[in-house]
C-alpha cells in the first residue's frame, strides 16, 4: 500500500537495467506493533509484507517505552508468535 508496489517495480526495473537479474534486489520491510501488541495483527503485518515481496521482515519494539528486559521480552514473544 500507499505507493510501495509501484516503487518497487521502479526499483526492479532499474535494477534489470544496471544488469542485476530479477529478484536479486531483496527488499527488508519492519513492522512496529507498539505498546499493546496483538498477536494476530502482528502476523497480517509480516503477511502483508511477505505478499508485497519482502524477502525479509524485522519486528521492532522501540517506540513503546519499554525497558531494555521489557524489550528482549517483546521480541522473544514476537518470535515465538511468528515461528508458531
Amino acid at each position: 500500500g500507499h505507493g510501495l508496489e509501484e516503487a518497487w517495480e521502479v526499483i526492479g526495473r532499474a535494477a534489470q537495467a544496471a544488469g542485476r537479474r530479477p529478484g536479486s534486489v531483496g527488499l527488508h520491510g519492519q513492522v512496529q506493533p507498539g505498546a499493546d501488541p496483538d498477536p494476530a495483527k502482528l502476523r497480517r503485518q509480516v503477511q502483508r509484507w511477505q505478499a508485497a515481496g519482502a524477502t525479509h521482515v524485522a519486528v521492532s519494539g522501540l517506540g513503546a517505552g519499554r525497558s531494555p528486559a521489557e524489550h528482549t521480552a517483546f521480541i522473544r514473544w514476537a518470535g515465538g508468535v511468528l515461528t508458531a
